[in-house]
């Protein structure tokens, strides 16, 4: 860009520097910042296994695992107050599926859940699930605690 300008002296004041404003350069800093407004919306309301919404800060991952360490062993696990998500390796997909356990006063009961992909969907929250393949002596348990 050339530019040419007069300069006028004035008697009283001054000027220090002159600048100037491009209409294309502010459509740009006000499309970035509505891309970065967009992101953040994304980052804090992301879908869970099932394509719903769900906002990131109402999820609960404080869970602990313990037991036998097989190759389907959860890598997360996490609830939103009315469902839990168990997070299996995706090689899972093609091997051994475990089969859900709740644990409730000393028993185990078989409760009704979902496989999308490779994660496990429980309808409802609860303090003890046993994760189980195998019979006998093959046998391998994984048993998630939910913290209080």
């Amino acid at each position: 860009r050339v530019y040419h300008l007069r300069l006028v002296s004035q008697r009283n004041g001054h000027t220090p520097y002159v600048g100037f404003v491009y209409q294309a350069a502010i459509q740009r800093k006000a499309q970035a910042q509505a891309e970065t407004a967009a992101k953040q919306k994304e980052w804090s309301s992301t879908k869970d296994a099932t394509g719903k919404p769900v906002d990131l800060s109402q999820l609960n991952f404080h869970y602990d695992l313990s037991g036998d360490s097989p190759s389907w062993k959860p890598e997360r696990v996490y609830d939103d107050g009315t469902k839990t998500y168990v997070q299996l390796p995706g090689k899972t997909r093609s091997g051994e599926m475990p089969v859900l356990h709740i644990r409730k006063g000393g028993e185990s009961i078989l409760v009704n859940y979902r496989v999308q992909d490779t994660t496990m969907m429980i309808d409802g929250v609860f303090d003890t699930i046993a994760l189980v393949a195998g019979v006998g002596s093959d046998q391998e348990t994984v048993e998630i605690r939910r913290q209080k």
